[in-house]
């Protein structure tokens, strides 16, 4: 399964990343805040990023850097 795939019909940052390392949740934050910075995931950035943050993946699309 595809780290995308989790957020597909959006979920919160914490559940996906539990569901991707079920014991070490934030050690999968790192890949999750690639997905953001390079606009494969929506989150409102009105508020800072943590764990209750909701993020929807976004449908293909043209990636920002290339």
């Amino acid at each position: 399964m595809r780290l995308l795939d989790l957020f597909e019909t959006g979920r919160f940052l914490g559940e996906g990343a539990a569901m991707l390392n079920r014991h070490h949740p934030a050690w999968a934050m790192p890949y999750v805040s690639h997905l953001i910075w390079h606009r494969h995931l929506i989150v409102e950035l009105d508020r800072s990023l943590d764990f209750d943050t909701a993020a929807t993946a976004i449908s293909e699309g043209e990636p920002c850097c290339g």
